[in-house]
């Protein structure tokens, strides 16, 4: 059994002025968690004030390892925040024991270099055609040409990987990838421009003509260098967690979001 020996606060820039209530609701917060199996003895609760952005700039920070709960600010997005305003944070005082919930990362390598990501890995050139095969598992899948391809988490499913019609991943297993803007026509035929991949699968991307392109980890720029063209992408062994006052129904999470208002 473990328990959370303190904790720290991330704020959204902009809302500073709310640190010293934050502090002292967070004070009073901490002891009502009770000890469970799944947090490490001695562990860190990270509080975060704001919405997914503010959170993935926080796990970042942490080393992409730790304990997360959020609190929405306003005019945020918020599908992963426990908490929709901090009145409610604040005026939460009954003992509970925490649900946890664990993420994996993705991570791609390339000449001799390793990044991380929690939502996705992003390749593209907005001006020119992408020419790159995908391979699975070491097995030649198919070949593309198109702008790019967005390679996706479960927990980053939701963001630009949805706006590219990629499907919402429910559980945290496995990922995907979407092609961006592919070409069709009779000499490409990009008809798995979207895949969900298994937990240990590997994908790798290999470009085939030489133009510049963008990577990106959660929309920052990454640089493997400009002779690099193989890329394989992987889930990690490790992650974060995000720790809920009780089991989430990801359906409820998901009309919340996206279908409806809450009630």
């Amino acid at each position: 059994m473990g328990a959370f020996k303190s904790y720290k606060i991330y704020i959204k820039p902009g809302f500073e002025k709310i640190s010293s209530i934050l502090n002292d609701a967070a004070k009073s917060f901490i002891n009502l968690i009770e000890e469970s199996p799944d947090i490490k003895d001695d562990s860190i609760l990270n509080i975060v004030y704001g919405g997914d952005g503010t959170l993935i700039k926080a796990i970042e920070e942490n080393k992409y390892k730790g304990y997360f709960i959020s609190i929405k600010s306003s005019n945020s997005l918020g599908f992963f925040t426990e908490f929709k305003n901090i009145n409610e944070f604040i005026d939460y005082k009954e003992n509970f024991t925490p649900f946890i919930e664990k993420h994996k990362l993705l991570e791609v390598t390339g000449n001799n270099k390793t990044f991380f990501c929690v939502n996705e890995f992003i390749f593209s050139n907005p001006y020119a055609t992408m020419k790159f095969s995908l391979a699975i598992n070491n097995i030649p899948f198919c070949y593309c040409a198109s702008n790019g391809i967005c390679v996706s988490t479960p927990f980053g499913s939701t963001g630009y990987n949805h706006s590219l019609g990629g499907t919402i991943l429910l559980s945290n297993d496995g990922y995907e990838y979407n092609i961006i803007a592919p070409i069709e026509n009779n000499l490409y035929h990009n008809s798995l421009k979207s895949i969900c991949l298994n937990e240990n699968d590997i994908l790798e991307i290999n470009m085939e003509n030489k133009i510049d392109i963008t990577i990106a980890s959660d929309m920052k720029v990454i640089d493997f260098g400009k002779d690099c063209t193989n890329f394989k992408v992987k889930k990690t062994n490790f992650g974060f967690y995000l720790v809920h006052l009780n089991e989430k129904n990801v359906y409820n999470r998901l009309r919340n979001s996206f279908a409806m208002k809450e009630n």
